[in-house]
């Protein structure tokens, strides 16, 4: 069997499209001024837009008393959120805490940054609750689940850094 010759300028095509893609798949782009987001494996993309969202004052969002968090981690090992009883909640927050008869207690998946402060905010729409953390864009994040009092049961959970 003969090996056909190509022309020069095929094969400088050729290379030239192949180097391309390898830089594609590098992420050898433009540079992100905001630098790599922080990754977690609960963080997810953020929910579709809704204009009716609202983001959940803070007597509906309870953070859990550090000495329950690794037994809430390994409650939402599985699932996104689990209903839990007034009484849970109180346990999980490590103090009591009171539940509207209209409003459901959930133990809601979040993240925060390893040693560093955050801006949590729990916005409720008709896609479920999103879990929005702002955090410096460097560093790595831990599992910081949060209770949360809402009704109705949420279609979804999002987790996001900003």
């Amino acid at each position: 069997m003969r090996e056909r010759k190509q022309p020069t300028g095929t094969r400088t095509v050729r290379a030239g499209a192949a180097a391309l893609a390898l830089l594609a798949l590098a992420g050898c782009g433009e540079p992100d001024d905001a630098g790599p987001a922080p990754a977690h494996p609960w963080v997810t993309a953020a929910p579709p837009a809704d204009e009716a969202a609202v983001v959940l004052p803070a007597w509906l969002v309870h953070p859990l008393a550090p000495e329950r968090r690794a037994e809430a981690v390994a409650e939402l090992a599985d699932e996104p959120y689990v209903q839990i009883s007034p009484g849970m909640a109180s346990h999980y927050v490590g103090r009591e805490v009171g539940v509207p008869a209209e409003m459901r207690p959930f133990l809601v998946r979040a993240v925060a940054p390893v040693g560093a402060l955050a801006e949590l905010a729990v916005v409720q729409s008709r896609n479920g609750l999103w879990a929005r953390v702002r955090a410096p864009a460097a560093g790595a994040l831990e599992a910081a689940p949060v209770v949360v009092l809402v009704d109705p049961t949420p279609r979804d959970i999002f987790i996001t850094v900003e």
